[in-house]
């Protein structure tokens, strides 16, 4: 069986190809070598000769001399060597074509660049997804995040998720959890509102008489935990389902109810950690299906999980690889994969005139972040995707106001924007994790990205800050 991943087959083996970090051009080496050896033959062939004319003469200094002028080349040659390489592996990593748009067949996209780090002249991310900062701003303008998660067992993943989106620019944070998990949450942060939405121990009571989910008394406990989030739906730009959900059936099941909903409200969500255990679930498989304003984000693990339920329940249909049927189920979704090189993926279906034709979206983040992989970054990416979320629904919002007047790009649809959004996001948790790296090296944890997650956002959007003239 073949391992697939958000990238297209067509289009995956050519960045592997095209993209070897530290690899240059094979013509590019010989080049390299060939000038360094030259250099390192004439230089010991001056110092055996001016070695034997110290020994002839008696002049010891000269040989010394000598001696120092060669280690000196060999030093500069040395240099040179790997700052000729360092560019060249600099020009490729810029070769690269990693964002491409696939519509009635495949193509390079006309509206969405190649680039792949923040710092290419070619992005204007900071124009198309963050919204400026200016007097005019009010409270909660530049976003009003919720995050549903936090149980007895899992206090940290919310507090993560939602500190991460107030750092990186939103105005305000909702956290709906346990009842057990909200002193603690709220003790972590004032910044933060925490709504406790249900009782672990009435849950456990209730799973321990086996009750039926359809029971009356199991159904007031799920529409309870459901109607007190739903309540606030309308105080939201973008709902978080997630972090430190925990896997208990009655939480899992108030919370399928929930994405329901949010898709009858047209909520934006971002699904992460135990929010996409969900969709390994045979009940709760296609909750998404038809809906488009989702992100998702796996890591490898969580992404595995996803293809081997699907190859679980299509074992008899072999006409179509699992990815194909994964991305058909979440059709119009972003998905996040989660790794060293972030891959934002997502696949759209338009009918023109009649005609179907499936447009397809694939972006690389590859800013340097950091090495360790302490607990809690995932949650900090999960709230930075929320922030960014939310933006791109404020200015799509502000774009229908003004009769379909784009910002910053023409050529650039909503879906676009929402990927490009994706990608953003990912950029700054990288730079964040990268600062807070160099700094902690293997103490790092989540809480000294959060530290530095603002700086990096700061650092990379600067532009979007607008001062009053005095």
């Amino acid at each position: 069986m073949k391992n697939f991943d958000c990238v297209s087959s067509t289009t995956r083996p050519l960045c592997r190809q095209r993209y070897q970090p530290g690899k240059i051009s094979v013509k590019g080496v010989h080049r390299i070598h060939l000038v360094s050896y030259y250099w390192k033959f004439w230089s010991g062939v001056l110092w055996i000769l001016t070695l034997l004319s110290g020994v002839t003469i008696g002049c010891a200094s000269i040989s010394s001399l000598s001696t120092s002028c060669c280690m000196l080349g060999h030093s500069v040659i040395s240099t040179a060597t790997a700052s000729i390489t360092t560019a060249l592996g600099v020009r490729r990593s810029f070769a690269r074509t990693l964002v491409r748009v696939h519509s009635g067949g495949s193509r390079n996209s006309p509206h969405m660049k190649s680039f792949t780090i923040w710092n290419d002249s070619s992005n204007n991310a900071t124009a198309l997804c963050v919204p400026p900062l200016t007097s005019s701003c009010h409270k909660g303008s530049s976003g009003r995040i919720g995050i549903l998660g936090g149980s007895a067992r899992y206090t940290g993943a919310p507090y993560y998720a939602a500190m991460a989106s107030l750092k990186v620019g939103a105005d305000l944070a909702f956290v709906f959890c346990a009842e057990e998990a909200a002193i603690p949450i709220k003790s972590y942060s004032p910044e933060l509102m925490v709504a406790p939405v249900y009782s672990s121990i009435e849950f456990d009571k209730a799973l321990e008489h086996g009750l039926d989910p359809d029971e009356p008394h199991t159904r007031k406990l799920v529409e309870q935990m459901v109607s007190q989030v739903e309540v606030m739906f309308d105080r939201m730009h973008v709902l978080v389902i997630g972090p430190g959900l925990g896997r208990c059936p009655l939480v899992l099941q108030s919370t399928a109810e929930i994405i329901r909903r949010a898709r009858k409200a047209n909520l934006p969500m971002v699904l992460d950690a135990d929010g996409l255990f969900l969709l390994t679930q045979p009940e709760t498989r296609n909750i998404l299906t038809g809906y488009k304003r989702v992100v998702l984000t796996p890591n490898v693990a969580e992404y595995g999980r996803l293809l081997q339920t699907i190859r679980d329940d299509d074992d008899d249909d072999d006409t179509q690889p699992q990815l194909s049927i994964l991305e058909k189920l979440l059709e119009g979704n972003v998905i996040v994969k989660k790794g060293q090189y972030d891959e934002i993926s997502s696949v759209v279906q338009s009918v023109h005139d009649g005609v179907s034709s499936m447009k397809r979206y694939d972006m690389v983040c590859e800013e340097l972040g950091g090495l360790k992989r302490s607990g809690g970054i995932g949650d900090v990416l999960a709230g930075t995707l929320g922030t960014f979320v939310a933006w791109h629904s404020i200015l799509s919002s502000k774009e229908e106001e003004k009769d379909g007047a784009a910002l910053g790009n023409n050529d650039m649809d909503a879906h676009d924007r929402l990927v490009l959004a994706c990608w953003s996001a990912c950029c700054v948790v990288k730079r964040g994790t990268h600062y807070a790296f160099q700094e902690k090296r293997r103490s790092m944890t989540a809480p000294d990205v959060l530290d530095t997650i603002g700086k990096a956002m700061d650092n990379m959007t600067f532009s979007s800050i607008q001062q009053d003239k005095e």
